[in-house]
């Protein structure tokens, strides 16, 4: 969504652009209606151009991948920045969903030091502990995951590649993550921020997850929604691809050093699922080759008898 860029730095936006974006939303899904006219267009909604832009192709086949969680897999980024910005209202911190947005994947408390002035470890951890209590009551139960995670998962298991989840939440949540995106016979790896104690970007929980791995991180693509993300898969030696689940553009994950940038989960499965053929295909080519080859040897070794 695009009106979250509103507050960053580079991109400022009208202040009402988030609710004129919000009014094209509805009048789509009104059309989509049944019996409702559909009206012609010259060119799609600026908000449709990345769904309609052709995919990025990856720069590696990779034996692994290590996927971020909240804001990849199940569709966090509003309800978390939403309780983010109620609870800082509670301590007298005005912060809209469009303030947070640029910290969207963060550490919540090194997120937390651009917003309060006190930065002492308890007055932290207190506010941490009330945004993530409230997260549970009132937003965990209404989170979903995307579409097309099951496909892209197996389209990833097709290819004879592992998955690893590497989240920053700690392992309750991710146990709950777990059971609504149902994938988990897919599933390799799963590591949590129980598992690593340094804030992100700090790369430890992927570090963690490519160890148990034991696949080389040059071989491995790390699938995240943020800039953050990227960032965690570079320091860890991975290849950062992104997507934009998170609300984030292009520009702004390519920035962070994302090799490829997808709309969703479909589009990256639509993309493996289309390399799947060529790679089969250049596997059996390699065989083959290989094999004449060696009946090559094998005649001249006998022409020499």
């Amino acid at each position: 969504m695009t009106a979250l860029r509103a507050h960053h730095a580079a991109h400022r936006l009208p202040a009402d652009h988030e609710r004129r974006v919000h009014r094209r939303l509805a009048r789509y899904d009104r059309s989509r209606r049944p019996g409702a006219a559909v009206a012609a267009i010259a060119r799609p909604p600026g908000w449709l151009i990345g769904r309609l832009r052709p995919a990025d192709d990856l720069p590696l086949r990779p034996r692994a991948f290590v996927f971020d969680v909240e804001g990849t897999l199940v569709d966090t980024v509003l309800p978390a920045l939403q309780c983010w910005s109620e609870t800082l209202a509670e301590i007298g911190v005005t912060a809209s969903v469009a303030d947070l947005h640029p910290y969207s994947g963060m550490d919540g408390k090194r997120m937390l030091r651009h917003f309060v002035k006190k930065h002492d470890p308890k007055t932290l951890d207190h506010i941490a502990q009330m945004q993530s209590e409230r997260y549970r009551i009132r937003y965990l139960p209404q989170v979903r995951p995307f579409a097309g995670l099951r496909s892209l998962f197996t389209a990833i298991k097709t290819a004879d590649a592992k998955i690893a989840l590497a989240a920053a939440c700690d392992r309750d949540d991710l146990a709950r993550y777990r059971a609504i995106m149902g994938v988990d016979d897919l599933i390799d790896v799963a590591c949590c921020g129980d598992d690593v104690k340094r804030e992100r970007p700090a790369a430890n929980v992927v570090v963690v997850a490519v160890r148990k791995l034991h696949v080389p991180p040059a071989q491995i693509a790390m699938i995240g929604d943020t800039p953050y993300d990227a960032e965690a898969g570079r320091t860890a030696g991975l290849t950062p691809v992104g997507v934009q689940s998170g609300h984030f553009s292009r520009s702004d994950l390519q920035d962070a050093g994302c090799a490829a940038v997808f709309f969703d989960l479909l589009a990256l499965a639509r993309k493996l699922e289309e390399q799947a053929p060529v790679a089969t295909a250049a596997v059996a080519k390699a065989e083959t080759e290989a094999e004449f080859s060696f009946r090559s040897d094998t005649a001249v070794a006998a022409d020499s008898r």
